[in-house]
């Protein structure tokens, strides 16, 4: 079984979700390779916040959630919001200019062949998103609107 590196459990899943099932069965829902990814994003660019005490369905989410799509990835256990803590204290509140940001991150890690199994969510409602959402549903286009 793998465990992040990087990660408490408390910072991928829902409070609810730990409180529910525990740490064991919590690290054994994940897809080990999404973990992984997250360990080596986080040694490639540093601090990464995906849950804290103001964010709570950046990981795994309670499948009545309200937040995202019905078959969300995030309620399924496959996906992750990032926020890369450089990123954000670039760019602030500028949602346009970390939109970009995580762009150009996108785009760089689309080149790892080692990686090809994780999709990026790119807007919202046609609205650019503001933060790293990466997942490992099986789908034909790596990039995504939500």
């Amino acid at each position: 079984m793998y465990k992040c590196k990087y990660f408490k459990i408390s910072e991928l899943v829902h409070p609810d979700l730990l409180k529910q099932h525990g740490e064991s069965k919590c690290w054994m829902f994940f897809d080990d390779r999404l973990l992984r990814f997250i360990d080596w994003a986080r040694e490639k660019y540093g601090a990464i916040i995906i849950n804290n005490s103001s964010l709570k369905d950046c990981g795994a989410r309670k499948i009545d959630s309200s937040t995202g799509a019905g078959f969300s990835a995030h309620k399924l256990w496959r996906a992750f919001d990032l926020h890369i803590v450089s990123i954000e204290k670039k760019c602030g509140s500028d949602k346009k200019s970390k939109a970009d940001e995580y762009k150009k991150i996108r785009e760089e890690i689309l080149k790892y062949k080692e990686w090809e199994f994780i999709n990026f969510e790119i807007s919202n409602k046609g609205t650019p998103i503001w933060w790293l959402h990466v997942d490992s549903y099986n789908r034909d286009k790596r990039e995504y609107n939500a």
